[in-house]
């Protein structure tokens, strides 16, 4: 069947740009088997995946963990804090009994 001339340029186009893809794929499995894990861990810290989150290094974790921690005995602080005001209150109240 013949086509017209604008859909084999065009075919052309859709052939070229298949084939570039497949060269990229191919050449980026090549530089992996070279070079395992290195080239994409290293792609993969300069663009994340997500541009609202940074990387998360052991640094990172470590200092959200931290954190956490952190809030985790205030708050238990405060609670204890709570309890001996009311034990004292209710001392109090049984020192006032007769």
């Amino acid at each position: 069947m013949l086509m017209p001339d604008f859909m084999q340029r065009s075919n052309r186009w859709v052939i070229g740009a298949l084939l570039a893809i497949i060269v990229a794929l191919f050449s980026a499995l090549f530089v992996e088997l070279i070079y395992p894990g290195q080239v994409l861990q290293r792609a993969l810290e300069r663009v994340p995946l997500i541009p609202s989150q940074q990387p998360v290094t052991p640094e990172t974790e470590l200092g959200q963990l931290e954190g956490q921690l952190n809030d985790e005995q205030t708050n238990f602080e405060q609670e204890g804090v709570q309890m001996d005001q009311q034990l004292e209150s209710i001392d109090m109240e049984l020192e006032g009994l007769p």
